[in-house]
């Protein structure tokens, strides 16, 4: 009968003594690599919380992007105000974003932060607009009559835009699924898919005046115009009053770049005086993940 190779004793001691030096080996590069390894600094740490809170918190992620853009950010009240004192420290924002995990993130204007910001809302407040940005006439300037049309100069507003647009979530079956039954029954169905019109809002963001004062809050003048205390940050959540109703908008953009206000523009929202705030106008709490503000916008546009 044949067998298989055997070992005899040295064989098997030396058998023995190579896998321990291997153990030996594998254990001694093992000590290496975990003692090797540096340990996490305090700014790794900071950001692994961060990024766990964002997860959770769309206020806060928001409120970290506009700081690591280099923008001071506020937690921002239910009127749009700041909440807290401005700061970009990571910390300061997680303990801020902790003790108000509801409210919305703004970069704060005023003279300080060298930001002014103005909100315009509706037709009769842009009509307003369009109406002051036409630049005055020269006196004793006549018509040229050869001309037909002799539109009246407009200046420019010099600004950078935020648009807010109607919150619209997206349909949870695409239109290629959409059985539409023939008739009249089809043809109201099809008028119920269709998107109701989008209202939408403009700010317009510009350097600081240097020596003016702009009035804080709601002005007296056509539509709803409003002097920002606070530039809400990329996807915020705000309830606007148009024609009468309260829309939930969503923040589309943020500005980031901006040039000097005209003085022109200046001067006319100085010499307006500070109105009411009508009651439909405020900041509703987060309570959970909503669409993100480049889904709003494909939905629109």
């Amino acid at each position: 009968m044949r067998t298989g190779p055997t070992l005899d004793g040295i064989h098997l001691v030396r058998r023995l003594e190579v896998l321990a030096e291997r153990r030996a080996d594998i254990a001694s590069k093992r000590a290496f690599l975990v003692t090797d390894e540096p340990a996490p600094s305090e700014q790794d740490i900071l950001d692994d919380e961060a990024r766990e809170l964002a997860r959770t918190c769309a206020p806060f992620a928001g409120a970290w992007a506009a700081a690591n853009a280099g923008h001071h950010v506020v937690a921002l009240d239910g009127a749009g105000d700041p909440l807290t004192e401005p700061t970009r420290d990571l910390p300061a924002l997680i303990e801020m974003w902790r003790e108000h995990p509801d409210r919305w993130a703004g970069v704060p204007c005023g003279e300080l932060y060298d930001r002014a910001a103005t909100l315009v809302v509706g037709e009769d407040a842009r009509r307003w607009l369009r109406e002051t940005a036409v630049r005055p006439r020269e006196p004793g300037w006549v018509k040229d009559p050869a001309l037909r049309d002799d539109p009246a100069p407009v200046r420019d507003l010099l600004s950078v835009q935020q648009w807010w647009v109607q919150y619209n979530p997206r349909r949870t079956e695409p239109w290629a699924t959409i059985q539409l039954p023939m008739g009249s029954q089809g043809d109201a169905t099809a008028q119920r898919l269709v998107r109701p019109p989008t209202s939408s809002a403009v700010v317009h963001v510009w350097r600081w005046p240097v020596g003016r004062e702009l009035p804080a809050g709601r002005l007296q003048l056509p539509g709803e115009i409003r002097v920002l205390g606070a530039v809400p940050v990329d996807g915020a959540h705000v309830q606007v009053p148009v024609n009468g109703a309260s829309v939930d908008m969503v923040v589309a953009s943020f500005p980031h770049a901006h040039s000097a206000a005209p003085d022109w523009l200046a001067a006319a929202l100085s010499a307006a005086e500070a109105g009411p705030a009508p009651p439909t106008w405020r900041w509703p709490h987060w309570r959970g993940f909503r669409a993100s503000p480049y889904d709003v916008l494909d939905s629109v546009l």
